[in-house]
Formats: structure tokens, C-alpha cells, sequence
């Protein structure tokens, strides 16, 4: 081997050498080491629970008895928007459970007596869901459409607030 050869592997055995020797720099040790998890342990605190007295829940039965009609109404307006248009089986019977669920919304908030009503009108919109079931060939859109609209009148006539304020329940 030439001399030059040996010089530069020398020195580089050398500079290798101090390096392992001197150790690493400490800046270099802490970017590799974890820290402890003494180093991060915080104080506990104790916690304190104070109790807090909630005010007991009121629903207003007229309130939620017309929250639900509006919903209702919007859902029935869409499902009768859909059957006009012609839309998807699909989202026809989606607008039709809403609407449905809707309606038993209402019921809810009516006493007993006037609950027995209203399983007659859901009973009328499951008779457009055994329509929505036969083939889309046989579907009778117009005859679909007028029983939409008698629901429709029955429940604005006889189930708006102002008719039913009368046999809500007391409260809830």
C-alpha cells in the first residue's frame, strides 16, 4: 500500500478513536434518550365534586305537540312533493316512515282517548306503504296523491293545536 494510503486510514482510525473516546455531545444524547417518567409526573390534585340540583324536566305537552305537527307537516309536503315528481321507491318510502314517525310523535303527547284516533290515520298512511309495494307499473300515483291530501286535511282540520289543546296530557 502506498504511505498516502495508510496516512488517511490512520487518521481517520484516529479521528474514530477520539470520537468513541470522548463520548457523545450532550445535545446529541438528549435527542435520543426518552425521558423519564419522573420528569414528567405532575402533582396530583384532589378533586372536589359539589353537587349541583338540577331543575326537574318540564316539557310543555302544547309546545312538543306543535313541534312535532310542523315536522310532520314538512315531511308529509315533501312525500307528497315526491310522489308528484315521480321520484325514487326509495325515498318515497324514506319520506313515508318519517312522516309515519312523525305522526306517532304527536300521539304521544295526546291522551288516551285521542291516541285511538290517530292509529287510524297511521293505519291510512300504511295502506300508501302497501301501495309503494307493488311493482311501480301498477302504482296508482293519483290515487296515492288523494289519500296524501285526505290525511292532510283530516289531521289540519281535527289535530292542529288549537282543536286538540284540550286532550294533551297534563305534563311530562
Amino acid at each position: 500500500m502506498p504511505q498516502k494510503t495508510v496516512n488517511v486510514f490512520i487518521l481517520i482510525l484516529a479521528a474514530a478513536l477520539a470520537v468513541t473516546a470522548g463520548g457523545c455531545d450532550e445535545r446529541m444524547r438528549k435527542k435520543f434518550i426518552r425521558p423519564t417518567d419522573q420528569d414528567k409526573k405532575l402533582e396530583k390534585l384532589d378533586v372536589v365534586y359539589q353537587p349541583v340540583e338540577y331543575s326537574p324536566d318540564f316539557f310543555d305537552p302544547a309546545e312538543q305537540y306543535e313541534q312535532n305537527f310542523h315536522v310532520w307537516k314538512a315531511w308529509h309536503t315533501d312525500l307528497k312533493d315526491a310522489v308528484e315528481a315521480n321520484d325514487g321507491l326509495k325515498r318515497k318510502k324514506y319520506l313515508l316512515e318519517h312522516a309515519i314517525d312523525a305522526l306517532r310523535s304527536m300521539q304521544y303527547w295526546l291522551v288516551p282517548e285521542g291516541q285511538k284516533d290517530f292509529d287510524a290515520l297511521v293505519a291510512e298512511l300504511m295502506t300508501i306503504d302497501a301501495e309503494f309495494q307493488k311493482p311501480e307499473a301498477m302504482q296508482n300515483d293519483q290515487s296515492i296523491l288523494r289519500s296524501l291530501d285526505i290525511i292532510q286535511n283530516k289531521i289540519q282540520g281535527e289535530y292542529d293545536l288549537g282543536h286538540v289543546k284540550d286532550r294533551l296530557i297534563q305534563s311530562h
